[in-house]
């Protein structure tokens, strides 16, 4: 099993770590209620009060840092050793490095769904770098997580929906929840890869042999399939749906502020705040980067060490994605922005306050929590956007020379990827009605006959409309009938 893995690279825990004045509690509250009123003019009223520019916080008098979400990080670095090895089926089975028997390629792909440490810690990464990484190995970065124990269903504690019964989106017999998806797509895969080794490969829409076994005649990328979901399933909906929720006593951001964590030098709700942030993926000194740095290379040796450290210098998935976004746009937006001052600045919220927090504190927090978790989803629309033009624009293309089926497959698969991700924040202002009424235009599988193309670009312009009334995106950023010139 451990064979089958293509490794990533990456960096430990050495940010240099700066002291931060704390607010004074009267002057900090009338700041955090200033920026839950009105966001932006808060903006100008933080660059004259003490505080991190950064995301740096100290232990209560100690110069040991308060922040750790290594657990976060893992679940990242996982998702990207998952999508690295599919990538690299193809090259290895065409090569005959690789010749799986049947469940052997299901097994590869669980070890990094249902990480074990005892098995893999000491594995080495694979994650790209020019620089070294501290992390050179899984238990570097944090050991006893994995992928399957934080899945939508899986870990049931006060999620907004019963998975088992209200998982939606994917109209098909085998899949009937979000871990039934997983299942599934990974049994896919591991028939696609058997035939393959027998040499039964199947044909593209030309006619010709199919490139990659992760695509599939039905125009299925099944690498983007499982990529874009996890982030949605187990990413976005462990942040919105546990860490940043209120709906439980001691639970999430109604955790103990009197107390610390076990094993950590922060109180139980600083310490949930962090894993929130440690799920964004964004770098410590996140706004030090222009948006284009964010996404490449999208890692700094901020402390002059010579190394980057998995845990303060690499932005990971959606953290990525809000600064594409924001490079993309056409009418200016600034999610990377807006996100992280959310973050940093409820998190110096909480370290102004010893004890526990007043209601007007605790109302203070959740505005905080309100616009990370509205912004992040509004990150995911537009990302969603981005795909459905990109797919539009595929679907224009059929029967011409600039078409390309691989692209369209790839296309098509992030846009229902992130279509699902949609369903898993119990703050989305899409209802139910409208998430359903999203993928009955988007459908199950990408539309490959141009005599069906005019309708089908008819549903995705209309799937598109509905994303910005929702969202209340400029139209700016749509781009046009098209396709092109959007997001």
């Amino acid at each position: 099993m451990v064979a089958g893995l293509y490794t990533r690279a990456y960096i430990e825990n050495d940010i240099q770590l700066q002291k931060r004045a704390r607010l004074v509690r009267a002057l900090g509250l009338a700041f955090l209620t200033c920026f839950f009123l009105v966001f932006s003019a808060c903006e100008d009223s933080n660059a004259s009060e003490p505080g991190p520019t950064d995301y740096t916080f100290l232990a209560r008098d100690s110069e040991l840092s308060s922040v750790s979400y290594s657990g976060q990080i893992l679940r990242h670095v996982l998702i990207e050793e998952l999508n690295d090895y599919i990538a690299g089926l193809t090259a290895r089975i065409d090569s005959s490095q690789l010749q799986p028997a049947e469940g052997d390629i299901a097994q590869d792909l669980n070890f990094y769904y249902r990480f074990d440490s005892e098995v893999g810690g000491q594995v080495d990464l694979t994650l790209p770098s020019e620089l070294p990484l501290v992390q050179q190995s899984y238990d570097d970065v944090a050991s006893g997580k994995n992928l399957h124990e934080k899945l939508a269903g899986v870990d049931a504690t006060g999620q907004h929906k019963d998975w088992s019964t209200s998982f939606a989106g994917f109209e098909h017999e085998d899949v009937r929840s979000p871990e039934s998806l997983v299942d599934f797509l990974f049994d896919q895969l591991d028939a696609l890869a058997v035939a393959r080794s027998h040499g039964d490969v199947g044909m593209a829409p030309d006619g010709s042999p199919l490139q990659v076994l992760h695509v599939t005649e039905e125009g299925w990328d099944i690498k983007e399939l499982i990529e874009e979901f996890m982030l949605g399933a187990v990413i976005f909906s462990q942040a919105t749906d546990d860490y940043l929720d209120s709906d439980l006593e001691d639970h999430g951001l109604n955790a103990s502020h009197d107390m610390l964590e076990e094993g950590e030098n922060a109180t139980v709700l600083e310490h949930h705040w962090d894993e929130a942030f440690g799920y964004f993926g964004a770098a410590r000194d996140y706004l030090e980067y222009s948006v284009d740095e964010i996404v490449t290379p999208g890692y700094r040796d901020s402390n002059g060490d010579g190394e980057v450290d998995l845990q303060s210098e690499y932005n990971f998935a959606f953290s990525v994605k809000a600064a594409q976004r924001d490079r993309d746009s056409i009418v200016p937006t600034d999610f990377t922005g807006d996100i992280f001052r959310a973050f940093r600045d409820g998190r110096t919220l909480l370290a102004s306050v010893d004890g526990a927090l007043s209601d007007a504190e605790h109302a203070s927090l959740l505005g905080y929590r309100d616009v990370i978790v509205s912004t992040w989803e509004k990150v995911i629309a537009a990302t969603l956007i981005h795909c459905i033009n990109e797919t539009l624009a595929d679907t224009v293309a059929l029967g011409s020379e600039a078409y390309d089926f691989y692209d369209h497959a790839e296309h098509f698969s992030e846009m229902k990827g992130f279509a699902l991700a949609l369903q898993f924040s119990p703050f989305s202002p899409l209802s139910d009605a409208q998430f359903n009424a999203l993928h009955e235009k988007i459908g199950l599988y990408p539309v490959l006959a141009q005599g069906d193309a005019a309708g089908y670009q008819a549903a995705l312009l209309e799937a598109r409309a509905l994303l910005a009334e929702v969202y209340a995106f400029d139209e700016g950023n749509l781009g046009n009938d098209q396709g092109k010139s959007g997001w």
